[in-house]
């Protein structure tokens, strides 16, 4: 269901069983921060960004263009995620 932050962390967490793909660590990282699991949350950003830090919002849009984007970019916004590629 839409805007399910408890059930998008633990679909993300499953799917990271069958591929390590990025948008899945996104999507883990966006859901801990909607769920208010700070800590959790900037832990798996620095990770995420250790292992691609050519991430941004800006450069990941092209990647969900369905309805669940907006509710992921809000996740990622709230912990930090960067906005533009670093230089």
């Amino acid at each position: 269901e839409r805007g399910d932050d408890v059930a998008a962390l633990e679909w993300f967490g499953r799917s990271l069983t069958a591929s390590d793909w990025t948008l899945t660590h996104m999507g883990i990282v966006a859901a801990l921060a909607l769920l208010g699991r700070t800590t959790e949350a900037r832990s798996a950003l620095d990770r995420l960004l250790a292992r691609a830090p050519q991430l941004s919002l800006s450069a990941g849009t092209h990647w969900w263009r369905n309805g669940g984007w907006p509710r992921m970019r809000e996740g990622l916004r709230r912990i930090g995620f960067p906005e533009a590629i670093p230089v």
